[in-house]
């Protein structure tokens, strides 16, 4: 039996397959370590149904002459599941419900829990934060799909009435909006994964996830606030949720900062109020090593100030830097 990958021939050894199944099932495993997915495989020219179980699996080896195995990278099936899940979303969204509710309960939470799963998966294997991901009117698409699984378990054991069907649709229709936005990030943050024939379409997109995160950063200075009230009232579980938010914002600011060298930014240039990258980078990471120093003995009060008197300060100097950034990128 002869087995290709991207029509490359496998030096594949058998061990204990004894059917096509079993061979199939290490070739995937195999696949999946090296970071990539099976999208098509032809068994002796006949296309093989990956959504089913077929007879041919339970063939023996011997039998079959030729696999052809077609492999992707995980994120470009990733991107192209986000692109599939917009016309299922418009299918759903454009389906007529309202009939009756009862018959249709089953097929409708199906496609709520498809497009959930879809959706979260899709987020993880691209590396994007939904926190970040900003639709019209600044909605997130951390809140968009907390809202989709708060009535995917509201409605789990009882019929979803017409409120619900009005909530439903409100929020597939703010997670469609968010799709394209998902799709540059996730240009941006897998670039071996995209290819664009213009540099240029792929640096728009860099200046708009830029330009969102300039924003997230704005609205986060409020937090520090909140996080110090919640510790000082004993309230450590939204405490520390919220300190949480700001190390991935953090750790997506110093992503982005050194991608910008791909759109012909030195982003060890940059400067604010006369601080550079390094600079304001290096202080923050030190001051938040002190957090996380007074957190391991509970000095819960320290957290606190250190977060609204320490870190706030030098958040709005990340905030300046990243301001810069999005000047320079829209020269």
């Amino acid at each position: 039996m002869i087995i290709r990958v991207n029509e490359q021939e496998l030096d594949y050894k058998m061990e204990k397959e004894k059917t096509l199944g079993e061979v199939l099932e290490s070739i995937e495993k195999w696949v999946g370590e090296e970071g990539g997915v099976i999208q098509k495989v032809t068994v002796d020219s006949m296309d093989l149904p990956l959504s089913q179980e077929s007879e041919i699996v339970k063939r023996g080896v011997s039998e079959i002459t030729t696999v052809d195995v077609l492999v992707d990278s995980r994120q470009r099936h990733a991107a192209q599941t986000l692109s599939t899940l917009g016309e299922y979303i418009m299918t759903t969204l454009g389906a007529d419900f309202g009939k009756d509710l009862h018959s249709s309960y089953g097929e409708l939470m199906n496609a709520l829990g498809m497009i959930i799963e879809a959706s979260t998966h899709a987020t993880r294997v691209l590396g994007l934060r939904a926190k970040l991901i900003l639709a019209k009117r600044e909605m997130t698409l951390d809140t968009v799909l907390g809202k989709l699984v708060e009535l995917e378990k509201k409605y789990k054991s009882r019929y979803i009435d017409e409120e619900g069907i009005s909530e439903l649709q409100a929020a597939l229709t703010c997670l469609v909006s968010l799709l394209p936005k998902m799709l540059k990030w996730a240009v941006v943050k897998n670039p071996s994964a995209f290819h664009f024939s213009k540099k240029s379409k792929s640096r728009d997109y860099f200046a708009e996830i830029v330009a969102d995160l300039y924003t997230v950063l704005r609205k986060t200075e409020d937090l520090f606030e909140k996080i110090a009230e919640n510790l000082q009232i004993g309230n450590d579980a939204e405490a520390l949720a919220d300190i949480y938010c700001v190390t991935e914002i953090l750790d997506e600011c110093i992503v982005l900062l050194r991608a910008s060298s791909e759109y012909g930014i030195d982003y060890e240039q940059l400067e604010w109020d006369g601080n550079g990258t390094e600079t304001v980078f290096s202080e923050v990471s030190n001051t938040l090593r002190e957090a996380m120093e007074a957190l391991d003995i509970r000095d819960m009060v320290s957290v606190g100030d250190v977060m609204e008197f320490e870190i706030r300060p030098q958040w709005r100097k990340i905030a300046g830097l990243v301001g810069s950034m999005c000047d320079l990128i829209g020269e």
